[in-house]
C-alpha cells in the first residue's frame, strides 16, 4: 500500500512527492463518466481514459479498488478479464450502451473485433454493432456458428494473454478444435499452446492425452517420440500415458540398434564433426564429439539422445556425459546467438539424476557457461522434472 492512489469522490494519482514537482491524474467515477484530468506545472489538460492505459486498472491500491467499484459488476469482471485494451474498452462501454452489452455478453468478442481494428473505438460503427454476434464472427474470417460464439465467450474465463487469446480464435477455424474445447471446463492456455503447435492431435485419439501433456514428464516423453517418428500415425493411436511409454520404448530400442545408419556424412563419405562444445568440461563431465560416440552413449544410457543428432551438427544442440558420480547424460540447447540453457538431465533409462548429481550439474554449467555480448538477458537453465 502507498499513498500514490487517494480516492474522495474522485480517483487521485498523484507523483509530485515522488518526482519533485506537480504531476497528478484526477479521474472520474463510472457515474460521472469517467473524465480524466491531467494537472501538471504547466496546468490543467483533460485526457481520455484510454489515454491513460490499462496500467491504472493494474494496479493494486485500495483507492483503485474503491474506484472500479462503481463501474457495475458485470462489466467490471468482463474487462478484467481482457488481456489488453481495458481501459479504452472500459470508456467506450460508459459511453454506448451497445459497447456496454456486448462487453458483459462476450467480451472477447468485443476485444478481438477491436485488437483486429474491425472496430474504431474513437469512430464506433453503429451498423456493425447492431449485429448478431454470429454475424461479428463471420467478420474475424470464422464460419460464424453458435458454437463459435459461445467458446468466445467461455474464453473470458480463462484469463488468456493476447497471444494465446489471439492464437484460440484461430483454432477455431477448425471444426474439430471447436469440439475438443466444447467438451472442456475452461479455455486453459496451455491447451491452446499445445493444440496451436500440433492441430492435429484432437483429431486422433491421442486427444485423450491432451490433459496428461500438462504433465512435464509426460510432455518430453510426447516430445521424444514425435522428434523419433517419421510417420506419426502410431503416435495418433495413443490413447493411454502407458501407450506412450510404450511407444517410447521400442522407438528408443530401435534407433540405438541402427548403429551407423544414423551417421550423416558428407559427399566424399566422410563424417560430418561436430562444432566445438561451447561449454569446457570438467573432471568428471566430457562433452560428447562426435556422431559415433554420440550413438554409443543413446545405446549405453538407453535413451534417445541420438535423435538429437541432427540439432547437434547444426549447432543448436550440444551433449556430454556426467561420469562420476552418477553417470548421466547431459542435454543443452544454443540459441542462435550463443546462450545456453539446459534442457535435460538424465540417467541410464530415462531415470532422474541425484540431488548431489543435479548440484554438481548446475554449478558447473553456470560456472562454464558461455558470455553473450549482444547484451541480451541470459536465460537461465530450469531443471525439468
Amino acid at each position: 500500500m502507498s499513498d500514490l492512489a487517494v480516492f474522495k469522490e474522485q480517483l487521485h494519482i498523484d507523483w509530485t512527492s515522488m518526482i519533485g514537482h506537480p504531476c497528478e491524474l484526477v479521474i472520474d467515477t463510472w457515474d460521472d463518466g469517467l473524465s480524466v484530468v491531467a494537472c501538471t506545472a504547466d496546468g490543467q489538460m483533460s485526457l481520455e481514459l484510454s489515454a491513460v492505459g490499462d496500467w491504472l486498472l493494474n494496479l493494486e491500491e485500495a483507492a483503485v479498488s474503491e474506484w472500479l467499484g462503481f463501474v457495475p459488476p458485470g462489466l467490471r469482471q468482463s474487462v478484467m478479464s481482457l488481456p489488453s485494451n481495458r481501459a479504452a474498452l472500459l470508456q467506450a462501454a460508459s459511453e454506448n450502451k451497445t459497447v456496454a452489452e456486448l462487453l458483459i455478453s462476450n467480451p472477447v468478442l468485443l476485444w478481438r473485433l477491436v485488437d483486429e481494428e474491425i472496430l474504431d473505438l474513437a469512430e464506433l460503427d453503429h451498423a456493425t454493432l447492431e449485429l448478431k454476434q454470429t454475424e461479428l464472427c463471420k467478420l474475424l474470417g470464422l464460419k460464424g456458428s453458435t458454437q463459435q460464439v459461445k467458446l468466445i465467450r467461455k474464453a473470458a474465463n480463462g484469463g488468456l494473454s493476447k497471444g494465446a487469446t489471439r492464437a484460440f480464435l484461430s483454432l477455431l477455424e477448425i471444426d474439430q478444435v471447436c469440439t475438443f474445447f466444447s467438451h472442456q471446463a475452461e479455455i486453459a492456455e496451455a491447451k491452446i499452446t499445445l493444440i496451436n503447435k500440433h492441430p492435429w492431435l484432437v483429431s486422433h485419439p491421442i486427444r485423450s492425452l491432451i490433459d496428461e501433456l500438462k504433465d512435464a514428464e509426460t510432455r518430453r516423453i510426447f516430445d521424444d517420440v514425435l522428434r523419433m517418428l517419421d510417420d506419426i500415425s502410431s503416435l495418433m493411436r495413443c490413447k493411454t500415458v502407458r501407450a506412450l511409454m510404450r511407444l517410447h520404448d521400442r522407438l528408443v530400442a530401435e534407433l540405438n540398434a541402427r548403429h551407423d545408419r544414423n551417421l550423416v556424412r558428407d559427399v566424399a563419405g566422410n563424417l560430418l564433426p561436430f562444432k566445438a562444445p561451447p561449454l569446457v568440461g570438467s573432471e568428471h563431465i566430457e562433452p560428447i564429439e562426435d556422431q559415433l560416440d554420440l550413438l554409443r552413449e543413446g545405446r549405453e544410457m538407453g535413451h534417445c539422445i541420438s535423435s538429437y543428432l541432427t540439432s547437434v551438427l547444426a549447432g543448436d544442440y550440444c551433449v556430454y556425459r556426467m561420469l562420476e558420480p552418477q553417470r548421466l547424460t547431459i542435454g543443452i540447447v544454443i540459441t542462435a546467438w550463443g546462450q545456453c540453457y539446459l534442457k535435460e538431465v538424465r540417467g541410464k533409462g530415462n531415470s532422474m539424476p541425484s540431488d548431489e548429481a543435479m548440484g554438481i550439474v548446475t554449478s558447473w554449467f553456470f560456472a562454464n557457461e558461455p558470455d553473450t555480448s549482444d547484451g541480451l538477458p541470459k536465460i537461465y537453465p530450469q531443471h525439468q522434472g
